[in-house]
């Protein structure tokens, strides 16, 4: 049985099995060199077993053009490069081992399967070949380092979960209400004030110029695409806290989460060119993420005025654009891409909600009714936003909350008592998202998802991790394992069932313990 995750796409069995141990060789063609490394590395991490120069079995890691009978992979890739970069074949036999890919990412996919088989199979690995690529080119984790801090310690930690899940986007969020996380030139204000705060008393921090770039290569190096994120202009106390000469009139004497940034204010287009430069000199992506989410506070008018003076500025830094769904209120084009979040059953629980006129049922917000109420009003739309998208001729990137926000709380129990704390202090709660099990967020197919977005508009699919109730490295972890690889899973592979994904994921602790990652240990999975 091949029991990785994400599963393979196409599995042709054979007979026995390979030992790999001490005196396995790795031999890697030019330009294979990085997975080698990632190979070599990951047996002795994840399998711990140190491979030597023996005279045993041979790793050979080939790049070789070849084509396959596989479905082409769906929609577009955050680096801008050809989709179908990253199919591969790992042949098992008697006598060793060989993965050829179509580039050097390609073979580092599969050299990541034989890390994930060698460790959860005491290094046997079953004899047979793998033909395999990815449903979606773009396979992503929105990461809010905003609310809560995470060192560049705890990044790469995520880095390399998302590479050993076969995932390939990271999508920074650096920016929001709370903080800011990034050195812009020019703007040192940014760092100097706001990078010290975070959600409520909660330490601050932000990433030097030097650490960023370490960390973008740190990136690069698995094969995974930086999108930094500018939140706006929603989402800015944290801009106006470093520079309030960039509010408008009477905006400092509302509740943040009501602060935005006017288009027509001095300095505001100066702050975008500058904050949109800045990322796109210091990522190797095709693409910045310029927000655009929850603009509560603003007129229609103004919120499309401030649309269409950032774009122009974001694609002059020569990147494509992501954009939350609300941004398309704001007027999209062909090219873009727009991240759907908001599902039909929270828009419905929010006209719910605003017709009886009991805005304290949506909680959350300290009390105050008025930013409840910008809130639900702005929700209660927002099933326009992804066909309105798409008339705009915008691709659609598919972050669901009811299916792919991994803050949600979890609704059953764990079978460690010792996590009661923990699981009853995180999450966010029932009355702003809908609930699922870890069953219930593998439970859905992503082409049929949303009734107006068919395949062929799909950028991909990308789970997010927010952090207004995580404080540390293990709260954030405990959210995102063990679903996670559900996610990772939906966006590589296809026709496969609970069941199927319960057993393999099972043993995935293996991984985990090998990264000294805490999990939820959820009664759903580990029920026996």
């Amino acid at each position: 049985m091949i029991n990785i995750i994400p599963a393979p796409q196409q599995v042709l069995p054979g007979e026995g099995t390979l030992k790999l141990d001490e005196t396995t060789q790795i031999v890697a063609s030019v330009g294979a060199e990085n997975a080698a490394t990632w190979l070599r590395d990951g047996l002795a991490r994840f399998a711990k077993l140190e491979i030597g120069a023996g005279a045993g079995s041979v790793i050979h890691l080939t790049i070789k053009s070849f084509e396959a009978t596989l479905p082409e992979s769906l929609g577009v890739r955050a680096d801008g490069d050809l989709i179908g970069r990253e199919l591969h074949t790992i042949e098992v036999t008697a006598k060793g081992v060989t993965i050829e890919g179509v580039s050097a990412e390609a073979v580092f996919r599969g050299a990541t399967s034989l890390i994930q088989m060698a460790a959860l199979n005491g290094g046997n690995i079953p004899v047979g070949t793998i033909i395999d690529a990815p449903r979606f080119a773009w396979r992503g984790l929105s990461f809010d380092v905003v609310r809560c801090f995470h060192p560049a310690s705890t990044v790469r930690d995520v880095i390399d979960l998302l590479a050993l899940y076969k995932m390939n986007v990271l999508h920074w969020h650096l920016t929001d209400t709370e903080g800011w996380r990034v050195e812009v030139p020019g703007w040192p204000k940014l760092t100097e004030v706001s990078g010290k705060t975070a959600r409520n008393d909660r330490e601050g921090g932000y990433y030097t110029a030097e650490e960023f770039s370490e960390l973008v290569q740190y990136a690069a190096d698995r094969y995974i695409t930086v999108v930094p994120e500018f939140d706006s202009p929603g989402h800015t106390a944290s801009v106006l806290a470093a520079y309030p000469e960039l509010a408008a009139a009477g905006i400092l004497d509302t509740d943040p989460a009501m602060h935005y940034l006017h288009p027509n204010q001095p300095g505001v287009p100066d702050l975008l060119k500058d904050v949109y430069s800045s990322l796109a000199a210091t990522t190797n992506g095709a693409r910045i993420h310029i927000g655009g989410d929850e603009a509560i506070a603003m007129t229609h008018e103004d919120f499309q005025s401030y649309i269409q003076m950032a774009l122009p500025i974001a694609r002059g830094t020569g990147k494509g654009v992501v954009a939350w769904q609300e941004a398309a209120r704001g007027g999209l084009s062909e090219g873009d891409v727009v991240q759907w979040w908001i599902p039909n059953a929270m828009v419905e629980k929010m006209r719910a909600i605003r017709d009886s006129g009991d805005y304290s049922q949506f909680g959350g917000l300290g009390g105050n009714i008025e930013v409840a109420k910008a809130f639900i009003e702005l929700f209660s739309s927002a099933d326009e936003d992804v066909p309105l998208a798409l008339e705009q001729g915008a691709m659609v990137l598919l972050s669901p909350a009811t299916d792919l926000y991994l803050d949600t709380k979890y609704p059953e129990l764990s079978i460690d008592p010792l996590q009661g704390e923990q699981h009853e202090r995180l999450g966010m709660p029932q009355r702003v998202y809908e609930q699922g099990t870890v069953a219930d967020s593998y439970d859905w197919d992503p082409v049929t998802i949303h009734e107006n977005v068919p395949a062929d508009r799909i950028a991909g699919i990308e789970a997010a991790i927010w952090c207004e109730f995580i404080e540390d490295r293990s709260d954030l972890f405990f959210q995102l394992l063990p679903r996670l690889a559900g996610s990772a899973e939906k966006a590589w592979s296809q026709n496969l069932t609970w069941a199927d994904h319960k057993a393999r994921l099972m043993i995935q602790p293996t991984l985990w313990d090998a990264m000294e990652l805490p999990y939820f240990k959820s009664s759903v999975v580990w029920d026996s």
